[in-house]
């Protein structure tokens, strides 16, 4: 679960979002997803830390097998 905070009180937003059971909580905007931070919710919500399935790849390494026959 997200939570999105209206407010032109500058301590509200913290202030509120302490309370809140939500994984991720904006203030005065809605959906803004950057890559650098991590993301995840609380019991069962969502995907998971790490943007779920796409953050395992910071994890991995790829390799690549070439093999001639003939």
């Amino acid at each position: 679960m997200s939570a999105s905070i209206w407010s032109r009180d500058i301590d509200r937003p913290r202030r509120v979002g302490r309370q809140l059971r939500a994984g991720t909580v904006w203030t005065n905007t809605w959906a803004l997803v950057v890559d650098q931070f991590e993301e995840g919710g609380f019991k069962q919500s969502g995907l998971g830390r790490l943007n779920g399935l796409r953050g395992l790849e910071e994890f991995q390494e790829y390799k690549t097998y070439a093999q001639v026959t003939g």
